[in-house]
C-alpha cells in the first residue's frame, strides 16, 4: 500500500519539468574544464523551487564549482547523497546530425551529454526536489551534488570528499539502464616520454642524435609485454587492461612540429590502464616500468620516464587530474536491495541486473572516490553506454525510484 509520503513525492515529479531540465542541461557545452555555467544555472534552477544550495570552488581551481544542495532532516537518520556530473564527452566525427539539436519526438529525447549522464543529474535532481515539495520528514539529510571533471577522474568528486562533504549512502546516477550496478573497475592514466637528441637532416651524416619518436615506437611495441599483477575480477574478464589514447612528438618540451627537418628530440604517449577494484594503481605504474626497462637498455641515449595524475592533467593532455577508483559493493546490501525494491514498485518488474553489468562495470564513476570517503555507492540511471538516445520514460523512472528510496534511507 502506497504511504501518503509515497503519494506526495511521486505526485511531485512533474514530466515537463524534466523534460525541459534535461533541454536546459543539454544546450550547455560543458566540457571538462568548461562546467561553470551550467553548474550555476543548475544553481539557479534549485534556487527558484526553494532548496537551500552551495557553490564550492575546486579547492585549487578557483571559479570552477562543484554544487550542493541540501534537504535537511531532523536529525539521527542515515543521509543519502545522489550524485552526477556536469562535464561531457568530446563529440565525435560520426556523431549522427546536429549534436546540439535537443530534439524530442514521442518518449525520445536526443542531444549530445544526455546519455552521460545530463539525464540522470535531470533525474536526480528531480527527485531532490520531489522530497522537498512532498514535505516528508526526514531525520537524515538528503544531498544531491553536482560535480565537475568525472571524465578527468573524479576532480570535483575528490575535492568534496577531502572537504569532508559526503553521507552514509550514494547513487551514482550514471548510465545503468535502470540495473542496479554494484561493481565497476577503476582507471588511471599514465604519460610515457621519451626525450632524445636533435639535429638537422642536412647534418645528419657527421651528427649524433636520438629520434624520440623513433625511441617512442620500441616503448609501443614493449607495451604489449606487460604482466599486470593486479588479480583480475570474475564481472570484469580482461581487466586490467591498457590502450595508447594519444601521441605527441616533434621539437622541444612544447612539440613544435612546423620545422619537421629536424629530428624530434621529444615524444610523448599517454596511456590508460582500466583496473579491478581496489587496484594499487603505484604497483600498476611499476608493471609498466618493468617493460620500459628493457628500452632504456636498447636506447642507452635516451631518456625514458613514466608518470601519473597529475602528470597527465597538463596543458598537453588536460586528461585525468586524479586516479578513478573501482567499486565492489555487496549485492544483497541494504542499499542495492532497497533500490532494486523501489524499482520493482514503481515499474511493475525487478531490474534485469542487480550486481555487475557488461558492459557498464568495464566504466568507472565518481562513486570510488566517495567511497574512500566512507560511504556505500551504488550506481542507478535511466540512460545506456550503448545507445545515443535518452528515454523520457526511463527519467522519470530513475527520479520517482530514488525519489523512494530517500524516503526510506532518510526517513
Amino acid at each position: 500500500m502506497t504511504s501518503a509520503n509515497d503519494s506526495a513525492v511521486l505526485n511531485n515529479i512533474d514530466r515537463d519539468e524534466v523534460v525541459q531540465l534535461m533541454k536546459d542541461l543539454q544546450s550547455y557545452r560543458s566540457f571538462s574544464g568548461n562546467e561553470t555555467e551550467v553548474m550555476r544555472f543548475l544553481a539557479g534552477w534549485f534556487d527558484e523551487r526553494g532548496l537551500s544550495t552551495e557553490l564550492i570552488d575546486v579547492s585549487d581551481e578557483p571559479g570552477r564549482p562543484d554544487l550542493v544542495v541540501r534537504v535537511p532532516g531532523s536529525g539521527g537518520g542515515s543521509s543519502l547523497m545522489l550524485n552526477g556530473h556536469l562535464d561531457i564527452d568530446p563529440v565525435p566525427l560520426n556523431y549522427p546530425g546536429d549534436p546540439w539539436d535537443c530534439h524530442e519526438d514521442g518518449d525520445i529525447l536526443t542531444g549530445h551529454g544526455l546519455g552521460n549522464m545530463k539525464a540522470g543529474v535531470a533525474s536526480a535532481a528531480a527527485a531532490t526536489v520531489a522530497v522537498h515539495r512532498s514535505g516528508a520528514q526526514l531525520r537524515g539529510d538528503l544531498l544531491f551534488t553536482g560535480v565537475v571533471g568525472e571524465l578527468q577522474g573524479g576532480v570535483g568528486a575528490s575535492d568534496l570528499v577531502q572537504r569532508g562533504i559526503g553521507c552514509d549512502y550514494t547513487i551514482i546516477c550514471e548510465p545503468s539502464f535502470l540495473d542496479v550496478r554494484t561493481m565497476h573497475s577503476g582507471a588511471c592514466q599514465f604519460v610515457i616520454t621519451v626525450t632524445g637528441s636533435s639535429a638537422w637532416i642536412g647534418m645528419l651524416h657527421r651528427a649524433e642524435y636520438v629520434n624520440a619518436v623513433r625511441v617512442m615506437s620500441d616503448v609501443v611495441r614493449a607495451l604489449d609485454d606487460v604482466e599486470f599483477s593486479a588479480q583480475p575480477h570474475p564481472a570484469t574478464p580482461g581487466l586490467p587492461r591498457m590502450v595508447i589514447g594519444a601521441i605527441n612528438g616533434g621539437v622541444g618540451t612544447e612539440f613544435l612540429k612546423w620545422r619537421a627537418s629536424y629530428v624530434a628530440d621529444y615524444c610523448a604517449i599517454i596511456i590508460e590502464v582500466r583496473g579491478v577494484p581496489g587496484q594499487d594503481w603505484d604497483r600498476t605504474q611499476a608493471d609498466i616500468d618493468r617493460v620500459l626497462e628493457g628500452v632504456r637498455a636498447a636506447n642507452p641515449n635516451a631518456q625514458i620516464e613514466i608518470s601519473g595524475p597529475p602528470a597527465t592533467y597538463t596543458d598537453d593532455w588536460r586528461s585525468m587530474k586524479v586516479p578513478g577508483h573501482g567499486i565492489d559493493t555487496p549485492i544483497d546490501h541494504m542499499l542495492p536491495q532497497t533500490v532494486a525494491r523501489r524499482h520493482t514498485e514503481v515499474t511493475g518488474s525487478a531490474p534485469e541486473h542487480v550486481g555487475p553489468q557488461d558492459p557498464g562495470s568495464f566504466a568507472w564513476t565518481d562513486a570510488g572516490w566517495f567511497e574512500r570517503g566512507g560511504t556505500v555507492p551504488v550506481v542507478y540511471g535511466p540512460t545506456s553506454n550503448t545507445e545515443r538516445i535518452t528515454r523520457i520514460n526511463n527519467v522519470l523512472t530513475v527520479a520517482r525510484v530514488l525519489g523512494l528510496t530517500a524516503l526510506d534511507i532518510c526517513g
